[in-house]
């Protein structure tokens, strides 16, 4: 459940509907706010904005339109919206656990995706009703007008609030800041000191009296607007198509910076660790490992001052960019793009395979040992592993520096306990159970080339052969859907390709 929770909507973002980037800008650096309500995480959308407009719309829509559809978009919204917020109130759990293939939406902020849809049809008929003043919107007038007056008071009450108690404001807002933060922290750096809470709640405070009289204008404006087209004058009417048009330019200049243009370098760039690669006649694996230090919160992070401007590839990149060319220079994504195969222990999620999920929550929970953590990568092919610093282990052998644009490099190391993509293994025996064969896979001391773990269930006899290598593999062709192999084999084995496993492969002799 925590997994599945870990990107919720938290209630304070609704702001960031109505405001753009509220509480800072996804593409440039986060604010404190935009890290604690995003869970700790990167915002899942790098925009929310919906602009008033299109939600005033929306709320015309659901008063004024008729029959079933428009209450099943309007009730609909509501109930996504709630669920949405995640772990923030009781509602996701009980659901989660009366529906469990609600898993299968894996984060509770991915349902603002049918819920904007049904705003969207809701918007729509608000639309039809404004354009055709009919006789349901002079009955319905007065609660649309009552909704967007309530929607004003308030409006008009907390910006008065922000400008004469702003301490009362900025309490709340400090209460909220650090229970949201303690919800998903996970290690001491994480933690909040007096200085971070004082300086969120004073931009908190700045935001809120800066744009609460514009939102207030909005309802004013939108109450007036409703009041007015019922009487039918010929300036609503003419209007009303200028300013729809004007909210939906609005949504698009402001959405606009949040999906921008790269030049073609982003792509064909080569990052410089791709040199320190050895050739191989058989593919290999590395893994970016990322572990949050238990630092106090107040050590610098230098590593986060990015120089984009000593990377040619880099310097006229925009902001949205910068991020995953980073990750790429270290090799935390983009895999694809570079032409190496990759993989990294970020986002381990209950939608993997059971067998995936045991592997990877054993790596990072079940061992103490770093360097047994390593083995453990090396005995899946991966020969390389990048570190943010330097690590002191016996089975891993620095290789170089890896340029990352910061004034601190990250770490490529070469895994000794590395296996081949496909080997001979001697020996096989019965796995007893997950645990053990991992413990045992992870132990530098164990011939992992020349003894391989069945299912208890195989037909295959599991005690024959002795642990050592029982021949030659060498790769012929290596396709996504076809891998051939040819094998020398010097006595009875098992020809071991390190691939995923996938139900749907035939091995074929």
């Amino acid at each position: 459940f925590n997994e599945t929770t870990s990107w919720s909507l938290h209630p304070l973002q609704l702001l960031d509907w109505v405001v753009p980037e509220f509480f800072g800008s996804a593409t440039g650096t986060p604010t404190l706010w935009m890290m604690v309500l995003a869970n700790r995480n990167m915002p899942y959308y790098l925009s929310s904005f919906v602009g008033f407009v299109p939600l005033w719309l929306a709320f015309v829509g659901f008063i004024v339109g008729r029959g079933r559809q428009r209450a099943f978009a309007g009730f609909g919204a509501m109930v996504l919206l709630v669920l949405a917020f995640g772990r923030f109130t009781p509602v996701f759990a009980l659901v989660y656990l009366i529906f469990p293939p609600l898993a299968l939406v894996r984060f509770p902020v991915k349902l603002l995706v049918p819920m904007l849809l049904l705003v969207a049809l809701l918007a729509g008929w608000g639309i039809d009703a404004m354009r055709l003043s009919d006789e349901r919107l002079n009955r319905q007038r007065r609660r649309v007008v009552v909704g967007l007056t309530v929607l004003l008071g308030v409006l008009v009450a907390g910006w008065l609030l922000s400008v004469i108690a702003p301490n009362w404001i900025g309490s709340a807002a400090g209460w909220i800041l650090l229970r949201t933060n303690l919800m998903f922290v996970r290690t001491p750096a994480g933690e909040l000191t007096g200085e971070h809470v004082r300086w969120a709640v004073g931009y908190f405070v700045k935001m809120l009296q800066i744009h609460l009289p514009g939102l207030a204008g909005f309802a004013l404006g939108g109450a007036l607007w409703v009041w007015a087209s019922t009487n039918r004058p010929a300036w609503a009417r003419k209007a009303l198509p200028g300013a729809i048009l004007l909210g939906i330019g609005q949504l698009a200049w402001v959405n606009y910076s949040a999906n921008p243009t790269v030049p073609k370098t982003f792509y064909t760039y080569r990052p410089p660790v791709l040199d320190h690669f050895d050739p191989s006649g058989q593919p290999s694996r590395f893994v970016y490992v990322f572990r949050e230090a238990a630092a106090p919160a107040t050590t610098p992070d230098t590593q986060g001052f990015v120089n984009f401007d000593s990377i040619p590839e880099a310097r006229d990149l925009p902001p949205a960019a910068q991020i995953p060319f980073r990750d790429r220079l270290i090799l935390a994504r983009a895999a694809m793009l570079t032409g190496a195969e990759g993989v990294m222990n970020i986002d381990v999620e209950r939608s993997f395979p059971a067998y995936l999920n045991e592997f990877w929550i054993f790596a990072l929970k079940g061992l103490a040992d770093p360097a047994r953590t390593a083995c453990l990568m090396g005995r899946g092919n991966v020969r390389y592993q990048v570190h943010r610093e330097r690590v002191d282990s016996p089975i891993e052998r620095e290789v170089a520096p890896i340029a990352n644009g910061s004034p601190n490099p990250h770490y490529l190391y070469e895994n000794l306990c590395t296996l081949p993509r496909a080997f001979a293994a001697g020996k096989a025996t019965a796995a007893s159970n997950v645990p053990d064969v991992l413990s045992r896979l992870s132990d530098p001391g164990f011939d992992a080339a020349g003894e391989v773990f069945l299912s208890p269930a195989s037909r295959i006899p599991t005690t024959r052969g002795e642990a050592e290598s029982a021949g030659h593999v060498e790769i012929m062709s290596y396709a996504p859907n076809v891998v051939v192999l040819r094998s020398t084999m010097e006595e009875s084995g098992y020809v071991v390709l390190l691939d995923r496993f996938d139900p749907n492969w035939q091995a074929t002799i």
